[in-house]
């Protein structure tokens, strides 16, 4: 099952400790997605799924808003991924 996500622009979330960053809201089915640590830049749409890090696959709903991305994340139980205002480093 994927674990679904509502994010605004400049949103961030962590998968593992890396960040990304929601940087640009398109439309209510496509979105562009920054790793911080790398600086790649992912175009996440509604019609397939992206693998932002290892095992982890990222798409984006169509129950979306114009300001609004509600992203849907599959990846192993092994995977911590949380909202940045939920991540705490260690």
């Amino acid at each position: 099952m994927a674990l679904g996500l509502t994010f605004r622009e400049q949103d961030d979330f962590y998968v593992d400790d890396t960040r990304f960053v929601v940087m640009d809201i398109l439309s209510p089915t496509a979105c562009i997605v920054q790793r911080e640590d790398t600086g790649a830049r992912f175009h996440i749409v509604d019609s397939r799924s992206t693998e932002i890090y290892p095992e982890v696959r990222l798409s984006i709903g169509t129950d979306g808003q114009n300001t609004l991305a509600r992203l849907s994340f599959e990846a192993p139980r092994s995977v911590i991924i949380l909202t940045g205002r939920n991540y705490q480093p260690a």
